[in-house]
């Protein structure tokens, strides 16, 4: 990969992290929300891409974490709505 390249990955993923957290300090996202977990581990993904092509190990690390807590975020947001649908599928 041209290094250019690797630096927009960079510069995406940042930005994506950025948003992520604009939007859930200024309360237009939940962070109990698909959308707010999808770009953080979207934005992780492409900071551990970038990270691992600059040879900052420790921050390849960071951003596996980072990865992995959006990931039990998107499994507990999945348990949470098969729960809700089996819940309302009882009442009916």
């Amino acid at each position: 990969m041209k290094p250019y390249f690797i630096d927009i990955l960079g510069a995406i993923g940042a930005a994506l992290l950025l948003l992520a957290y604009f939007m859930a300090t200024t309360k237009r996202w939940q962070t109990h929300t698909v959308q707010y977990q999808l770009s953080n581990l979207t934005a992780a993904a492409l900071l551990v891409v970038y990270s691992f092509a600059k040879t900052a190990y420790v921050h390849v690390v960071i951003n596996i974490v980072w990865a992995s807590v959006a990931i039990i975020g998107l499994v507990f947001i999945n348990e949470h709505r098969r729960r809700q649908k089996k819940l309302q599928k009882n009442l009916k």
